[in-house]
């Protein structure tokens, strides 16, 4: 697989720079619509068919889905990121065998609980 950064939700005046950036460390972007949210991330890669139709739900929040990543490319992406001017994107992840088969709703779901849980832990210390 070819990496290939998903993004939902990004401003377009960060879009070029991202591209950008992309270009240089050999990643692909794909910028996911509002109305393929409903759509299994391997649909979103092209490594499975496109199910029927299903009602989106989108959400207002940039996500990073982050696929085939190298070390190098994972590392570079990240660590250039606030180099670049880009602001911070709380909701990101790296494709697994688990998540693949997930809607972007769904990974935008499972990450937003993880936020929370993280902050609920953090605010009991």
């Amino acid at each position: 697989m070819r990496a290939t950064l998903l993004t939902w939700n990004l401003a377009a005046d960060h879009l070029g720079r991202l591209r950008y950036l992309c270009l240089r460390l050999g990643v692909q972007l794909r910028t996911v619509t509002a109305a393929e949210t409903a759509l299994p991330i391997d649909a979103l890669l092209k490594q499975a068919p496109a199910p029927a139709s299903a009602e989106a739900l989108p959400f207002d929040e940039p996500m990073l889905l982050m696929c085939g990543f190298s070390p190098a490319q994972f590392h570079g992406l990240l660590d250039r990121w606030a180099e670049i001017g880009l602001p911070p994107v709380p909701l990101k992840a790296v494709l697994t065998a688990q998540n693949r088969r997930w809607t972007g709703e769904a990974l935008h779901a499972a990450l937003a609980e993880e936020r929370a849980q993280t902050s609920a832990s953090g605010s009991k210390s």
